[in-house]
């Protein structure tokens, strides 16, 4: 049984050493060559000067290299922190500058780009860089200030060298996932090795997966949904298929993908399984290889999810719930015909104890609704550098006969209890909202649009959430004599937030509407956008 991430594909190097570990674009590495390239990369961290306990930034598209660099940061005993590829360089460069990446692994391109950005400290003292094209020389580039380049192609040298791993227990850190957060700056949820397996022994046996499995990975690498791709595929022996960013929002070419890789196993969020409903000529498709579907990340409209499950009648479905700080902490496996007005989140997940707290701090019964409450051993770290934030989000756990020692994390979700004990997620306690499975705190939008110096006052709402249609909108109103115009600030948001994040409304307006206490008026607002649209 393994006990750290990394030990999954090794584990299943020495029982499939031929069997086809990960795939993409037509190219393919088995659990063997998986094994041998990601501890020649590790060698190369290692002489770069990285150590257990670092973090390692890993800015690469969806590649065999981004799979193996995954694996060879988690052989050092290192952290990985994945980068998005949309988000603006300034971003990114915060990231880097906030958990002290040690190293980055990105792309030509990419790697121009931060640096221009990263000219204060503390800079990561290395960038492996990845040729942008296969075809590219991999020559050693200049060093760049303080930062040492090396080409992608210098772990050839460490091929036949003998790797010692660190010691390592399952409470280090494996990964470090960075979410909207609402002082307008991202925050960085921590998560363990045990964490992780913790989610990832069972959520493999649940779905049943094997070495047969061809299983997609649609969610970028910043999302937790790929761990179950990466990590539970790996824990089987299975493949898994790496949905190309090019790809992942065109419903046609998901759904060719999953006839020609003959997938088996396919898990994103409800968005993107509403247009493959809508517009992926599903019923055109030799799908018989897909046995499971597992939805996530945002409420999945009853009648999507019956459209879609009228094209798949052979499939079974499942939906996960669990915000990135604590994995998937409940589930359900749903019967099309069972579903009515709202798909349940379900039950707690085996190792996992959750609870729905009223305002009272009472335990919330049957028909009554409360803040959903998660104990266990998946739960984060805490906030990467917040410990005050960090201190926020868990509290004492209520149970039967008393308040218990163990700590919970408060996810902020409303929740109301079914008559069966089940779950039903109704809504948010705060300004964070969930859009195509991306969340969203709205205070960072705004936080952002404060910098500018023309804005005065600024409101971001959602509009449609839980719909197929969902998107983000914000209202401004600009300082005395200030001018601009609405692309003039989508360009700025451009520049500091990745673009799921920029509202595709954007107003000027000369005031915000107001309640009676003075506050900005965000239903009216909502109410009025809807109807002007």
């Amino acid at each position: 049984m393994a006990y750290l991430l990394h030990e999954l594909a090794l584990d299943a190097a020495s029982r499939h050493p031929k069997g086809v570990a990960v795939r993409c674009r037509q190219q393919s590495l088995t659990y063997e060559e998986l094994s041998e390239e990601s501890l020649s990369l590790a060698r190369l961290l290692v002489d770069s000067g990285v150590e257990r306990g670092d973090r390692v930034g890993i800015c690469l598209p969806k590649s065999l290299e981004a799979i193996t660099s995954i694996y060879a940061t988690l052989w050092v005993g290192a952290a990985y922190v994945p980068l998005e590829l949309n988000s603006p360089p300034k971003r990114l460069a915060w990231i880097i500058r906030d958990c002290r990446v040690r190293a980055v692994l990105t792309t030509a391109g990419i790697a121009a780009k931060l640096l221009e950005e990263l000219t204060q400290p503390p800079l990561p003292e290395v960038v492996i860089v990845v040729p942008d094209e296969p075809s590219q020389a991999t020559s050693a580039p200049p060093l760049q200030g303080e930062v040492h380049c090396v080409p992608w192609s210098e772990r050839s040298r460490f091929s036949r060298r003998r790797f010692r791993p660190p010691h390592q227990t399952e409470e280090d850190l494996a990964y470090i996932l960075y979410t909207s957060g609402s002082t307008g700056s991202p925050k960085g949820v921590m998560i363990s090795h045990r964490a992780a397996l913790t989610f990832v022994d069972w959520v493999a046996q649940e779905v049943r997966l094997t070495s047969e499995d061809r299983v997609s990975n649609h969610a970028p690498f910043q999302f937790d949904l790929s761990v179950f791709d990466l990590f539970a595929t790996a824990h089987a022996g299975g493949t898994v298929v790496l949905v190309p960013e090019e790809l992942s929002a065109f419903p046609l070419e998901l759904s060719k993908l999953w006839e020609d890789e003959q997938i088996s196993v396919w898990y994103s969020v409800p968005s993107i399984l509403s247009r493959l409903a809508s517009h992926g000529e599903l019923s055109s498709r030799d799908l018989g290889a897909l046995r499971t579907v597992i939805f996530a990340g945002e409420v999945f409209p009853v009648e999507h999810f019956k459209r879609l499950a009228s094209l798949l009648p052979k499939v079974e479905f499942y939906n996960f719930y669990g915000p990135t700080e604590t994995n998937v902490c409940t589930y359900r496996r749903v019967d099309p015909e069972s579903v009515d007005q709202a798909i349940p989140i379900g039950q707690a997940c085996p190792n996992v104890d959750v609870w729905a707290v009223s305002e009272d701090g009472k335990l919330a019964g049957p028909g009554e609704s409360g803040e959903l409450w998660v104990t266990g051993p998946s739960l984060m770290k805490g906030y990467w550098g917040l410990p005050e934030k960090t201190r926020q989000v868990f509290t004492r756990v209520p149970a039967p006969g008393g308040w218990g020692r163990l700590q919970a994390y408060r996810t902020g979700d409303l929740v109301e209890v079914a008559a069966n004990g089940e779950y039903v997620f109704r809504g948010r306690l705060d300004s964070m909202v969930k859009l195509r499975g991306y969340r969203i705190e709205l205070g960072e939008v705004e936080a952002v649009l404060y910098q500018n110096p023309s804005v005065l006052e600024a409101a971001a709402i959602a509009l449609g959430e839980g719909t197929s249609e969902a998107e983000l909108a914000a209202v401004v109103t600009l300082q005395d004599g200030a001018s601009g115009s609405s692309e003039q600030l989508r360009r700025w948001l451009l520049e500091r937030l990745p673009p799921y994040m920029v509202p595709s409304h954007l107003e000027i307006r000369p005031s915000l509407p107001r309640t009676t206490t003075g506050k900005v008026d965000k239903r009216l607002l909502q109410r009025e956008l809807r109807e002007s649209e």
